[in-house]
């Protein structure tokens, strides 16, 4: 179809999905070896990766298997590498559009329990997540402000947005300072 259709395709993923993570290759695994040339057969093709637990080291054998290929990845268990490896490599991109790095109880609420009480939850809540997603994210924004996607459309990512949500990134709009406003979805009632 690639060869037929090229702009059909924006990319090839979303691999590592989830909810089955422990059970999927890893990304330097062979399994992906004809899918990731592909990609890189066709360069404006990327691999949208959702990394899961102890693959960072098998992430870092894919980024140096198929150094021309650009990867999209996200997933909490990849955080805390994924600077150094865009450090090391400029074809990772990340996505923090997941939980932005919600800690304690509140992942288990967002992901599976009730409307009302992660709204309740996210309320009392606000201002230390978002001092939490900062004290995580600033210092790889800072170091990449054009390779971190906010959203979930590929052709929006970079420094325009990122900007926009880190304005000390350098991009346009610098006002150096936090929008620390609540989100519209977070003051209204749980029913609405």
């Amino acid at each position: 179809m690639l060869g037929v259709r090229p702009s059909l395709f924006a990319g090839f993923g979303e691999v590592g999905d989830s909810p089955t993570e422990s059970i999927n290759p890893k990304p330097g695994s062979e399994i992906y070896t004809g899918d990731f040339e592909a990609v890189r057969n066709h360069r404006d093709l990327f691999v949208y990766f959702h990394t899961g637990t102890d693959h960072q080291e098998n992430m870092e054998v894919a980024l140096q298997r198929f150094p021309k290929v650009t990867f999209m990845i996200h997933g909490e268990f990849v955080r805390s590498n994924v600077q150094g490896m865009m450090d090391r490599n400029p074809k990772v991109y990340f996505t923090f559009n997941d939980n932005f790095g919600i800690s304690g109880d509140m992942p288990e609420t967002f992901r599976f329990g009730e409307k009302a009480a992660f709204l309740s939850d996210m309320r009392s809540e606000w201002d230390r997540l978002l001092d939490e997603a900062d004290d995580l994210f600033r210092p790889m924004i800072e170091a990449h402000p054009d390779r971190l996607q906010t959203g979930g459309i590929w052709s929006g990512v970079m420094t325009k947005r990122s900007a926009i949500y880190w304005p000390n990134s350098g991009g346009p709009s610098s006002t150096g300072s936090i929008h620390r406003s609540k989100p519209t979805w977070l003051t209204r009632t749980p029913s609405g």
